[in-house]
């Protein structure tokens, strides 16, 4: 005997009409060297919406009830909105190209300087909420490729020499500036790691 398969209702997530922040992310660095990255800026080119077509699964799953002259064609489909490969595995037919990758094809650089960017402002905080020490980040506008944003971390985080110290955490974010000031926009922002070496504690010489 097999009952109906009908999902129990869940909670919807809120809606948000526009959103305008970034994704937190984390870097590991080794205390007494120095992380440079790339932080790349692109526009995601929107497609026009295609049109949904109503399916009512309780329906389509009571037509589908076997009977002993009727074979088994329960429904076994998702509603339209959640019939992505990576929220239901069982559907063997999910397009190619998933709501949830990135089509790189569909990437346009943004031309910062040209946008009226000019300043790169990196803040550094500690667990305390403090200014970190011995932490010295800096950030600036390829020159290039002015959709880039280079960032430099260099890291001398006393006292963290061995494994036995264990790792430093700190919270950073990177801000984009108007040469007016008047725009302030959030480029990147997360945790960073820093994991402890012997050369830690030794300063650099000039």
């Amino acid at each position: 005997m097999r009952s109906y398969r009908i999902d129990q209702p869940k909670p919807k997530p809120k809606h948000r009409s526009m959103q305008d922040t970034a994704t937190p992310g984390e870097i590991f660095v080794h205390n007494g060297c120095t992380a440079n990255l790339a932080i790349p800026c692109w526009y995601l080119e929107t497609r026009p919406p295609i049109p949904a077509h109503h399916h009512d699964r309780m329906h389509h799953d009571m037509i589908g009830w076997p009977t002993p002259t009727h074979p088994d064609h329960c429904c076994q489909e998702w509603d339209f909105d959640r019939s992505c490969c990576t929220r239901n595995p069982r559907m063997k037919h999910c397009p190619p190209h998933c709501e949830h990758f990135l089509d790189m094809g569909r990437l346009i650089p943004i031309h910062l300087k040209k946008e009226g960017y000019q300043t790169v402002t990196i803040k550094v905080l500690g667990f305390d909420k403090k200014d970190a020490e011995g932490i010295e980040a800096t950030g600036v506008i390829d020159n290039t490729d002015d959709w880039v944003i280079r960032v430099s971390f260099d890291v001398h985080v006393p006292d963290l020499l061995i494994p036995e110290d264990g790792t430093e955490t700190y919270y950073y974010s990177v801000y984009l500036i108007t040469g007016n000031e008047l725009t302030r926009d959030l480029v990147a922002m997360g945790r960073l790691t820093v994991l402890p070496t012997t050369f830690g504690g030794v300063n650099v010489p000039a």
